[in-house]
This record gives structure tokens, C-alpha cells and sequence, in this order.
């Protein structure tokens, strides 16, 4: 089941608490980290149902390179930190919160010429949409994410220590990104 982009925030100084379920006996507990990255150029179209796999598998393509609907798919180890926000005092102390601040921090360990060279072109400030798979889970909903990518290619020191692209995916948000069934697993 998923969770949309829209929540419903309170219109008046009211405020109010979504459904809350859990099993002291039986907890959903998920472990991973992010494994996959899809990236789409930033004016490609929506998905039609981002948790079906047959949504993603005309779309997905690692070299069509004339139609900005295709997809490509970047397998990663990354992780997520918590989001930073700031909350500014505003007149008669009110309070408000400033958009978050997302970060993906990911490594790309196969360091084949077309991950190299997308990782160059990365470096053009280039925006993109962007979805990201964790264990069971997917993030960005039909629309996905729309988010700038920096990556590098780094050589650390040592004969078995391998090479690798490494960097950040960032974007602001007023809420986190909608999560689903990850239809990849």
C-alpha cells in the first residue's frame, strides 16, 4: 500500500493525528540500504502507477538516449540521513517550518566507461527525477523526485581498495517523498 505525496495538513491552530498501528508482538521491521537509484531527465512524463512492475519495464532502458521518457537504472549503496529543516519564529512567536533539505548519499562501485561518463555529465548541474528503492520499498511516487545529482570519481589510496563514483542526490520538500511497494522485489 501506498502513501501519497499529499498529506492533509491542519488549516487552523487545530491540529490532529493520523491512524497510528502497530504489533508489540509482530513489528514491521525493515532493514537495507538504498540499492537502486532510477534517474529520468527532469522533463520526462509521469509514471501511470509507480508500483507496478509493467509501469517501469517499457521505460526502463540504459541507452536510448532520444526519448526523455527512458529511465536508467544505477545500482548504488546509499543511505539516507535525516532530513534538515529550520523552524523560523515569525510574528506574535508564532512558529513555521522551512522546507527539508533530503540527501541521498550514495556509491556507485562498477566503474564501466558509461557510468563514468554519466557521472561527467552529472557534473553539468543537469536536474533530473529520481526514484529509490530500499528493501521492499520504493520512493517517489508516479511524478518521482525532483532532484540535482553530484557525483565524482574517487581513487582512494591502497593497492585493494577499489575505484568508485560517489556522491549526493539532493532536493527540498515540504514533506517526505511518497513510499510504496517496491514492484522490483
Amino acid at each position: 500500500m501506498s502513501i501519497t505525496n499529499q498529506i492533509t495538513c491542519p488549516s487552523s491552530c487545530g491540529s490532529f493525528l493520523p491512524v497510528v498501528t502497530s504489533d508489540y508482538c509482530d513489528p514491521q521491521i525493515e532493514f537495507g540500504e538504498i540499492s537502486k537509484v532510477f534517474v529520468m531527465g527532469y522533463d520526462g512524463s509521469d509514471l501511470a502507477n509507480w508500483e507496478l512492475l509493467s509501469d517501469w519495464t517499457s521505460r526502463l532502458d540504459q541507452t536510448d538516449v532520444a526519448d526523455i521518457d527512458k529511465i536508467r537504472t544505477l545500482t548504488v549503496s546509499g543511505d539516507q540521513p535525516l532530513p534538515e529543516k529550520e523552524i523560523l519564529e515569525i510574528s506574535d512567536n508564532r512558529k513555521v517550518s522551512t522546507p527539508s533539505s533530503f540527501t541521498l548519499n550514495i556509491d556507485i562501485d562498477d566503474v564501466t566507461d558509461e557510468i563514468y561518463e554519466f557521472s561527467r555529465t552529472m557534473e553539468c548541474n543537469t536536474r533530473v527525477k529520481i526514484w529509490y528503492t530500499a528493501g521492499n520499498f520504493i520512493f517517489g511516487g508516479n511524478e518521482g523526485i525532483i532532484a540535482d545529482i553530484d557525483l565524482g570519481y574517487m581513487i582512494e589510496r591502497g593497492q585493494k581498495v577499489p575505484q568508485k563514483t560517489t556522491g549526493t542526490i539532493k532536493w527540498d520538500a515540504a514533506h517526505s517523498p511518497a513510499r510504496g511497494a517496491n514492484p522490483f522485489v
